[in-house]
């Protein structure tokens, strides 16, 4: 007997939304078959690279790698720079952290020296989610601290949501909540006026945790719902089930057994 696929909703989205990845992927390699300037195919490689970071790591770092070499050749330091962070956060995706970090921290101090801000904000965050994969909280901090201090020189709103969104995250795993719910108010005031539909998911989540910590489940409850109710705006399905998952350990505190149960089946699913 034939059986029919059926997707769950979220699920679907995704796939249509790589689908039209794939189609920008498509024009990014058309670039590349025409045989342009060697310019323009590094700035094709890199954006190619981007696009399979939440995709396929393997193919990230392949299209990195190629823009890297090809940059290096015509000495294109920019693009050279994109190369090098995209790289590096495949390797991240691939758990490779010994070969990342150095990366990184290179391509830092070549944004540094040739004023690239844009690239400077985009290296901190990245060197701050590393050390965060690692456990190192304290580490993570200086780095979006220091990325905090460049979104309002540079008055650049998104950056500095996010610099705020992650200093919040990261002071909640050291479990030093006061000084999270500072960073979490100011990221969720901040994007008020930004309207990112993403970062709001995560800081909901975020400030949901927050509340939990401090025992006030009525309070953590609306923020975990609104942040899993942003799921058919942002597709990230590993946001809300962090937030399922915080709604069933509320009522499980309330020995809720059955609604508990239903949460963390929709979390694991």
């Amino acid at each position: 007997m034939r059986r029919a696929l059926i997707l769950p909703l979220p699920l679907l989205m995704i796939l249509c939304s790589f689908g039209q990845d794939l189609h920008y992927i498509d024009s990014l390699r058309n670039i590349l078959n025409r045989g342009g300037s060697d310019t323009a195919r590094t700035d094709a490689l890199y954006q190619i690279s981007h696009e399979f970071i939440n995709v396929n790591a393997d193919s990230c770092i392949h299209y990195a790698r190629q823009g890297l070499s090809l940059a290096k050749k015509i000495n294109y330091k920019k693009g050279q720079n994109f190369c090098m962070d995209y790289l590096a956060v495949g390797l991240v995706i691939k758990g490779n952290y010994t070969n990342s970090l150095p990366l990184f921290f290179e391509a830092l101090q070549e944004a540094e020296k040739y004023g690239y801000a844009d690239r400077m904000g985009s290296l901190l965050n990245n060197i701050g989610d590393t050390y965060a994969e690692l456990g190192d909280y304290n580490r993570a901090i200086v780095y979006a601290k220091r990325n905090l201090i460049l979104s309002q020189r540079e008055h650049d709103l998104e950056l500095e949501v996010l610099a705020c969104l992650n200093l919040g995250e990261y002071f909640i795993n050291l479990g030093q909540v006061d000084s999270a719910l500072i960073y979490e108010n100011k990221a969720y005031e901040r994007n008020r006026v930004f309207k990112s539909s993403s970062m709001d998911q995560d800081i909901l989540y975020n400030l949901g945790r927050i509340q939990a910590k401090f025992n006030n489940g009525d309070i953590a409850l609306p923020y975990y719902r609104r942040s899993v109710l942003l799921l058919p705006q942002t597709s990230d399905l590993v946001y809300a089930s962090k937030a399922m998952y915080g709604i069933g350990e509320l009522f499980e505190e309330k020995a809720h057994v059955d609604s508990a149960l239903y949460f963390y089946k929709h979390a694991a699913s």
